[in-house]
């Protein structure tokens, strides 16, 4: 029996997301967006990015998280994801990760002076398909702490992929072979909104609409503003408020 030790295999590459380059992927943008004009969304907000070891995420708007989050990831750092954008619990985040930077959608009140505000108009750049390392960390989750201390939970490009597979291969039958719009009404950092309403339109042919709808009233309309199948993401919470409300 050989006491040497075996070789371990380098971790292979994945595209950021999947499908044809026509392939739809966000609509609710001003425009719809498919897989070409996301990849050089992605490729140019990497290029703009600080340099740093991790970026806390408080985008809002759900493309604009999709295109940050891949960036960030591209850029090789991590996406750390507060349980809200609220100031205390961001700064709670950033003292607990060094070399630590906010990228947000919107210009938050409170927020770090040194914080990177996505453009309103995204900018594009050419290049090659976008790939991540399986083995790459790519996201840190925290729970709300509403117990203690919220606890971090860590993830890699690899986990995400097989997290989403398994979603897809329980979902699909509702769907078939049509291309499902997601509408959530969960926030993205949440991991429950992140494998739903991030991972599933990055990995799977799935389309996302970009807002967050709240009230019932606007989440009829997202409905409405996309094409069948539809699959409303949501907590039972709000699922019963949307019922009893009777739009």
């Amino acid at each position: 029996m050989s006491v040497v030790p075996e070789q371990l295999s380098p971790p292979s590459h994945h595209p950021l997301a999947n499908g044809e380059l026509h392939r739809l992927l966000a609509v609710g943008v001003g425009r719809s967006v498919d897989l070409r004009t996301f990849f050089a969304h992605v490729r140019a907000v990497a290029a703009l990015l600080p340099p740093a070891e991790h970026a806390i995420n408080l985008c809002d708007d759900r493309y604009r998280f999709l295109v940050a989050f891949c960036a960030v990831a591209l850029r090789g750092q991590v996406n750390l994801l507060p349980s809200s954008r609220a100031a205390a619990v961001v700064a709670d985040v950033q003292q607990r990760y060094a070399q630590t930077y906010c990228i947000s959608d919107d210009a938050l009140e409170q927020l770090p002076a040194d914080s990177f505000v996505l453009p309103a108009e995204l900018p594009q750049l050419d290049g090659d398909l976008p790939q991540l390392a399986s083995d790459q960390l790519v996201a840190i989750g925290f729970t709300s702490g509403s117990t203690g201390t919220p606890s971090a939970n860590s993830k890699t490009w690899g986990s995400f992929l097989a997290s989403t597979a398994q979603n897809l291969q329980a979902l699909q039958s509702l769907w078939g072979d049509a291309q499902p719009a997601l509408v959530a009404t969960v926030p993205s950092q949440h991991m429950y909104g992140m494998e739903m309403a991030v991972l599933l339109p990055l990995l799977a042919p799935a389309t996302l609409q970009a807002g967050r709808p709240f009230f019932p009233q606007d989440v009829v309309l997202a409905l409405q503003q996309v094409q069948a199948p539809r699959v409303l993401i949501t907590t039972p919470v709000h699922l019963k408020a949307l019922v009893e409300s009777g739009v």
